[in-house]
């Protein structure tokens, strides 16, 4: 079944309702109980483990005082899944080219704008100070990064001078830039850039840089881990590594590998950051081409795929792309955060990128936000977001 005649059906099925009925008491009653059993499931299989003296470090995540995501009811459609890989259900993303057809999610369930202008008007963080952000972006053309945008958690917008920032040696020899999607922590107070030897840090709430030295070990690939610790995967396909706290403290090692909880997924490879739910139970990750995931008939077989875990929730949702006229760039739609425990959001890249909210084990999508001021072709850029369940 094609994404466009499955939504005329869905259309149809919802079109003479006025509310919630019995089906959407029994779906929300189903949801807790799901919700339930991943909290049961969860111990040892989310995330990483992080080794202290002493033992493990676990944090608090802050309520994020949103409201939540509403009841199902006529915008929420359920149903069977599209497809399934050795048991795992598949569901299937509409293209890149239907989302921009999508409806915006109401206001109250996000604190991001309905645009972010990349080319907008910002005052240099330095002269007006900034505690805490809900993105950064690094907009390059063919000359290197133009500026490095912040979005506040009010809506405002400043710049950063990164120009006194090197590119960082990969343990091959190449060079890569110190913006990447995990440069902005998760609560949105520091910002992590990789130098040869040391990691450059700067700090919002201080308004100030600072430096973590690191000596011989590779920092190319340092990332955040969802406890808002540093960690150094010794080469992009390592998942190990020492790591950091934000003073600067090695306080231990960790193993980041994404659980897959034994989906087979052939040669696919991970690309971007990996999401942990508000509750921790569940992790959202985003693979390219390789898994083997079936498609609709009228699009790319293969498509790439973000992969939901663990236990009895685990769920793959696949990117189709139009055979004739794809959309969406390669690495296409890395997981961006959730909105709470059962709505996950991912950033759909493309002339006019989106971020796309769907929830788990439904045809719901809504758009979040959409990216703009940019122009594709002669400019891109790299995004990083924080937890956009907990900043503001």
């Amino acid at each position: 079944m094609t994404e466009q005649r499955l939504r005329e059906l869905l259309r149809e099925s919802v079109a003479h309702e006025s509310g919630p009925d019995l089906a959407d008491a029994a779906w929300e009653q189903s949801r807790r109980s799901r919700r339930r059993s991943r909290l049961a499931a969860v111990a040892g299989s989310v995330a990483a483990v992080v080794v202290v003296a002493g033992g493990v470090a676990l944090l608090e995540r802050p309520d994020a005082g949103l409201a939540p995501m509403p009841a199902p009811g006529v915008s929420s459609p359920v149903g069977e899944a599209d497809a399934d890989l050795d048991g795992t259900p598949v569901w299937w993303s509409p293209t890149g080219a239907d989302e921009a057809a999508l409806p915006s999610i109401g206001r109250s369930l996000t604190r991001l704008p309905e645009e972010i202008d990349l080319s907008a008007r910002a005052a240099d963080i330095a002269t007006a100070p900034l505690d805490q952000a809900l993105a950064a972006f690094a907009v390059l053309d063919d000359f290197g990064v133009q500026r490095l945008l912040l979005l506040g958690a009010d809506g405002s917008y400043r710049t950063l001078d990164i120009s006194a920032l090197d590119p960082v040696t990969k343990p091959n020899g190449y060079l890569l830039p110190p913006e990447s999607p995990s440069m902005l922590s998760p609560d949105g107070r520091t910002l992590l850039f990789p130098q040869d030897g040391h990691l450059e840090l700067y700090d919002l709430r201080a308004n100030a840089w600072r430096r973590i030295e690191t000596g011989s070990r590779p920092t190319a690939f340092a990332t955040w881990t969802a406890e808002g610790q540093i960690h150094l995967p010794r080469s992009s396909g390592s998942t190990s590594g020492p790591v950091y706290d934000v003073a600067g403290e090695l306080v231990g090692a960790a193993d980041l590998h994404p659980p897959t909880e034994g989906i087979p997924l052939g040669q696919a490879a991970v690309y971007g950051v990996t999401r942990t739910s508000p509750d921790r139970s569940s992790v959202a990750q985003s693979w390219s081409i390789g898994a083997g995931v079936p498609a609709p008939s009228d699009t790319f077989a293969d498509p790439e795929i973000m992969v939901v875990t663990p236990g009895i929730d685990s769920s793959i949702l696949a990117f189709p792309e139009s055979g004739d006229q794809p959309v969406r760039w390669k690495q296409c739609c890395p997981a961006a955060g959730w909105l709470d425990d059962d709505t996950v959001v991912y950033e759909s890249r493309k002339a006019v990128p989106q971020l796309i909210a769907w929830r788990i084990g439904t045809h719901d999508f809504h758009t979040v936000t959409t990216i703009t001021g940019f122009t594709a072709g002669q400019e891109s850029y790299t995004a990083s977001w924080a937890d956009l369940d907990r900043v503001g």
